[in-house]
Order: structure tokens, then sequence, then C-alpha cells
């Protein structure tokens, strides 16, 4: 999918970050525990590894380091093994700006990429996952640090597949 999606548009049109407006209902995420990296070199310059993150849990998924809840202020991350589907026989999303198109109201979040990976923390705010290298700022450094797909709300339960998530702690 990723050929089929218009870098220009998302990079003029969907934001990089946002709030969640309001109070949102979130969901009891489910728990993924860091591992070390299959490849030396990158556990050497200090990435943790969560591989098969799920895709269908709405509550989407916190990241443990240790058995505690990772929280940081600056973080660089990146997808990798990326492949799930939605409705069960979907199309088969390989890119972290999902379908490419800004998803609606009823999404998990409005106005982001459907079906793309976010990063977020619960009732405050959210962040576009992009292609390659990402780098971004934690807006509540004491909270959780959680990951999801945006699809739209009640109807995570019929997705299947996963990605994995390289991610390092710069402050």
């Amino acid at each position: 999918m990723s050929n089929q999606i218009d870098e220009s548009y998302v990079r003029q049109n969907i934001p990089d970050t946002g709030d969640f407006e309001g109070s949102k209902e979130f969901l009891e995420p489910n728990n993924a525990y860091a591992q070390e990296p299959p490849n030396r070199s990158l556990a050497l310059d200090g990435y943790l590894w969560w591989n098969n993150l799920s895709v269908s849990y709405e509550g989407g998924t916190r990241l443990l380091v240790d058995n505690q809840p990772l929280r940081a202020s600056q973080v660089e991350f990146y997808i990798d093994d990326l492949s799930w589907q939605y409705a069960l026989n979907g199309p088969r999303i390989t890119d972290p700006w999902g379908n490419g198109q800004q998803a609606p109201g009823d999404w998990f979040v409005p106005g982001m990429l459907q079906f793309g990976i976010i990063i977020f923390q619960s009732n405050s705010w959210w962040g576009r996952v992009d292609r390659g290298i990402n780098r971004k700022a934690i807006q509540r450094p004491g909270e959780d640090i959680l990951f999801n797909v945006n699809d739209k709300r009640g109807t995570y339960g019929d997705n299947g597949g996963s990605f994995d998530l390289y991610l390092k702690v710069l402050s």
C-alpha cells in the first residue's frame, strides 16, 4: 500500500500531533513487554524491541520495561514487520500511514490517518507515526506510553496481524 499513498497529502493535511479533545472513553490497554532486539547492534545502540504488537485492542498497547510502564520525555522509534488486516479479509496494511486517507469523526483519532499507527497517552495527546525513524517529545513524561492503530471505534475485534516496534529512550 505504501506506493499508493500521496506523501505530500499526508505531510500537508494530517497533523503530526494533537490533543484528545474533551474526555474520551479509553478502554483498558493490552500490555507488551520489552525484549532485547534480535540485532545486537540495535541493542548496543540502546533500542528495545516489542515483537508482534497486537492491532486488535481498542485500548491500544501499553509498553512495559522490566514489568513497569515505559515513561520518558523523548523517544526515538521505528516500525518494522508491519502486516495487518481490518475486517478479517480487508486489504493488508503494510505502511505506518495505513491507507493514507483522513479518518472521520467516529474513529479513535479523527483527522489522523485511517489504519495508521499512533503513539499516544490516554486522555492527553497523540502523535502520527511516520515511515522510517520517528522522534517524539512526550507531552506528559510521567504517564504511560501506548501504541495502536487508528480504526473505527468498536471495530478493533475483527483486526488481525501485528507490527514490531523498536524504541529507545532519549530522555
